[in-house]
Order: structure tokens, then sequence, then C-alpha cells
């Protein structure tokens, strides 16, 4: 059975703002283009950002607010917005909800063949076997946390086989064309490694999976290191458009700064 999807019911108030948003989106997208594609693209990008820092950042709902109101920065450069890797960051979804065990259920083996699955056709399809080792890093982060440690092991490791195979044979791992002057991407890594750091004090904070029961918080902090890392190694290994880099930078902040005014909201109070 596959476990790692999660419902989205619009009687809950966040669930509607997101649906509202996205629709918003799309319909801004629309008509500063009059391009249809673009304004899909435009509410495709404002719903995976907030899906992806809900999965993120799950003891705070709000975060992923920030991270969308962030992300509408994607209007400064609507004209490319249609390079936005939307495949990448719904990828990037499911291996973190592999990781993270958000959805409150035990993974399962067709979780993890369709995550490879996934994985493969990512890593031919853009010829790139960056995803693969992404992909590895993942199951070895899911093997410390003791998570059927057997099956883990194998998905990993045949990932990691067809990583070699790739780079060796077909599509070799070459640093991607990376502007040093440009802004956005320095933010990024900066706010990455930083990122890293504070989702330490982040994911101390208790939350509840999917089934209402406590969540596992080493492998929420396991799940948001391994999203940072993943976001490095896209920026120096992937030709990332500028849309891109600003819905991880969108997702990295939001978290960041929704933290950071909680703390202060309790020292004050």
């Amino acid at each position: 059975m596959f476990t790692l999807g999660r419902k989205i019911d619009p009687r809950n108030k966040t669930n509607l703002a997101i649906i509202i948003c996205t629709f918003s989106a799309f319909i801004a997208g629309g008509l500063l283009t009059t391009e249809l594609v673009s304004g899909l693209y435009l509410g495709g990008t404002v719903f995976v950002t907030w899906a992806l820092s809900r999965d993120v950042d799950p003891a705070h709902s709000y975060s992923a607010f920030v991270a969308v109101f962030l992300t509408l920065t994607n209007l400064l450069y609507i004209e490319t917005i249609e390079n936005t890797q939307i495949l990448v960051l719904f990828w990037l979804i499911l291996i973190l909800r592999a990781v993270n065990g958000i959805t409150g259920k035990t993974l399962t083996l067709l979780d993890l063949l369709l995550a490879l699955g996934f994985t493969v056709f990512l890593s031919f399809n853009q010829e790139n076997g960056l995803y693969l080792f992404i992909f590895v890093l993942a199951m070895a982060g899911l093997y410390r946390t003791g998570e059927r440690p057997k099956v883990v092991l194998a998905a990993g490791l045949l990932a990691f086989v067809l990583a070699i195979v790739q780079m060796l044979f077909m599509h070799r791992l070459s640093l991607a064309a990376f502007d040093e002057q440009d802004p956005v991407s320095l933010i990024l890594i900066a706010s990455a490694v930083l990122s890293a750091i504070i989702f330490w004090f982040i994911s101390r904070r208790e939350c509840k999976d999917d089934q209402g029961n406590q969540a596992d918080l080493r492998r929420i902090f396991t799940g948001q290191v391994i999203y940072c890392a993943a976001v490095l190694l896209l920026v120096f290994f992937e030709d990332l458009s500028i849309n891109d880099h600003l819905v991880h930078l969108s997702v990295l902040l939001g978290s960041v700064i929704h933290f950071m005014w909680l703390r202060i909201k309790e020292a004050v109070a």
C-alpha cells in the first residue's frame, strides 16, 4: 500500500486558504502574461511551495504561508516561470515524506519502489545522476532512524549502483553553470547552510503526524537536513532556474522567519 500521500481537506481553514491562494495565483499569472500555461505554472509553484514547506516544517503550519508569500517574488520573473521544475519539487516532497514519517504510517516496500522509480526517471530524464545520489543520501539518513533497515539498505545500494553506472557510462556528474555574482544563488546557499543549523531548534518543537500521534522528532530533523543538503547539491550540480531558486529560498526562509517570530513573541510574553 502507498502511504506517502497526504489528504487536503477543504474543510480545514489552512487547506482552504492554500486552495484559494493557488487559484488566485493561477488567475494572476494568466492575466499578467495572457498565457494559460504561465498561470498554471505560477499556481503550481504556489501550491508546491506550500506543500514542500509543510513537509520541511510540519510543526508550524503557518510557516508554509510565509513561504507562499515569499514565493510570490516569482512574479518578478514571470517570463521564466515555465522553467520551474515542478516534477523535481514533487519528488523532493515524496523523498521528505519517506524520511520524516509525517504521514504516520509505516513505510512500505511500494513506497520505496515508487520513490526509487521516480528518482530513476528524473535521473535519466534530466541526464543527471545527482538525483540518485540524493536518494542514496536520503536512504542513509532513513537507515540511521531504524525504519525498515533491510529494505532501506537494499534500495540505497541499488540506487548507488545505478548512480555509478550512469556516471561512468552515460551522464557524468558536472558542476552547473554557476554565476558567483547572482545574489539569489548566494543567498540560497547561505540560507541552506544556516537553516541546517536552525532546523535543530525548530525540530525540537513537538508535532503530530497525520494519524494524530507524536511525530518522531529525530526523523523530522533528518528530513530537514537532507532537504538542505539536496538544495545545495541541486544548486551546484543542476541547472536550476531563478524560479526554482526562489521556491527553495522561500521554503527555507519561511521556516526560519516564522521560528524567529515565535521566539521573539515568547520572549516578549
